[in-house]
């Protein structure tokens, strides 16, 4: 996995060429990104998983091991759950863990 002890995946990981490349993560959290038009179910489940990554973000970072959480696009999932990890673990304010999410993701 490269540079990376730990690799939690919200989607299906593929190599360059679109094809299935399970072996990329070591972790699997899957869960849709229905970008706010979720059902109370899934809701629920997109809860409890960015939950679950926040804790083996605090597990991996603990254990000095360096992680990587993705998505398909970058922006949501995998930002969720590392703004869980500081809201919870890190006891940073929900608007402070989002703005700095926000300017370690911007593209210039």
């Amino acid at each position: 996995m490269g540079e990376y002890d730990v690799v939690i995946s919200t989607c299906k990981p593929v190599d360059a060429y679109g094809c299935s490349a399970s072996s990329f993560t070591t972790v699997s959290l899957m869960f849709e990104d229905g970008r706010g038009r979720e059902s109370g179910e899934e809701v629920h489940v997109a809860r409890k998983l960015i939950s679950k990554g926040a804790s083996i973000v605090k597990e991996a970072i603990a254990a000095d091991k360096r992680v990587l959480v993705h998505c398909a696009w970058g922006q949501n999932r995998s930002c969720s759950i590392c703004c869980a990890y500081a809201v919870v673990y890190l006891g940073w304010s929900a608007n402070d863990a989002i703005d700095y999410v926000r300017e370690c993701n911007r593209r210039d």
